[in-house]
């Protein structure tokens, strides 16, 4: 039986994962290549991207390393500097929770 608590984290888990995908697709994140802070990203002076990387930097998956007001400037983990380029070794709670439930599912069949 799933508690309250386990319901709430899941969802809380799917959340993350729905702002973070937005966020990589909405917000603008330079070229590895550029030659002026590469792989930076920033959310483009919109308050809702800016809400949703300070968000995701208290949750580990995002870094901020300036912001003003709107304008929020940060790394994702593979493009981060200080992590060597480095993308988390964690998978996100969603995925990882997605396959615990399939690998249940999984075993019930079998059985």
């Amino acid at each position: 039986m799933t508690t309250a608590i386990e319901l709430l984290e899941r969802r809380n888990a799917q959340l993350l994962d729905a702002l973070e995908d937005m966020a990589r697709q909405a917000c603008y994140t330079r070229r590895t290549d550029d030659t002026e802070e590469p792989g930076i990203t920033d959310s483009g002076a919109l308050s809702t991207y800016a809400d949703t990387l300070i968000i995701l930097d208290e949750e580990k998956r995002f870094r901020i390393i300036r912001g003003f007001g709107r304008m929020i400037l940060g790394y994702w983990p593979e493009n981060d500097p200080e992590s060597g380029g480095q993308r988390a070794a964690v998978e996100p709670d969603g995925v990882r929770i997605f396959n615990a439930e399939l690998s249940g599912a999984l075993q019930r069949v079998r059985s």
